[in-house]
């Protein structure tokens, strides 16, 4: 039985193909295209601007399948998906900026080392964010 995914304000990580799988891939960008709609909707009343996200992995063998999940997610809802490849973390958060992007996802996988020094599992760490989400400005 797979275990539950791991969900918190750093990200998600799970394993691929066991409890972290396409549709789920699809699922969350979905729901990250509509956090963004809901959430910058209102301060664009008025003016209709299409969002956009950019998409940045690692070169793990995973990753375009998972990329292509979370962008038909995304793209189902309406956001437009700028595709960056294979790119470090800092670099999707400075081509968001710079590219004007409502919101930015970077996948990266990492593997859990077991006993005697051996790669057991392929677990990916995704981060959804909002480049210029202002904490300050948040009724929580």
């Amino acid at each position: 039985m797979a275990e539950q995914l791991i969900i918190s304000i750093s990200g998600m990580r799970g394993i691929v193909g066991e409890n972290l799988t396409g549709s789920i891939g699809a699922e969350y960008g979905c729901a990250f295209g509509t956090f963004l709609e809901s959430s910058l909707g209102s301060r664009q009343a008025g003016k209709k601007q299409k969002l956009s996200v950019c998409i940045g992995r690692d070169t793990r063998p995973s990753g375009q399948m998972l990329k292509s999940a979370v962008t038909a997610g995304l793209c189902a809802v309406g956001v437009d998906v700028i595709d960056l490849g294979v790119v470090t973390t800092p670099g999707v958060s400075i081509m968001a900026r710079e590219i004007g992007c409502s919101g930015a996802v970077c996948m990266r996988d990492f593997r859990l080392r077991t006993g005697g020094g051996s790669d057991r599992l392929h677990l990916w760490n995704w981060c959804f964010f909002q480049p210029e989400f202002d904490v300050e400005q948040q009724s929580w």
